[in-house]
């Protein structure tokens, strides 16, 4: 949208186009970053609770939906 502007003339500021569009870039692949790293995080933990405890949580949590 800024570039558009530059290009346009009505805009002289393409460095600060430019700027926003790459910190913009950069934080969506932060925020796909931290979201895959969350997910991983959280897997490995529930793995290792189920391993520690030897039971399954997901199927105790189906296994309650069914009762009720």
């Amino acid at each position: 949208m800024g570039r558009g502007r530059v290009k346009k003339g009505q805009a002289t500021v393409k460095g600060a186009a430019t700027s926003g569009m790459v910190l913009g870039v950069i934080s969506v692949l932060l925020w796909i970053t931290g979201l895959v790293l969350t997910l991983w995080v959280f897997n490995k933990a529930s793995d290792e609770i189920e391993r520690q405890t030897g039971n399954n949580v997901s199927e105790e949590l189906h296994a309650g939906d069914l009762a009720k």
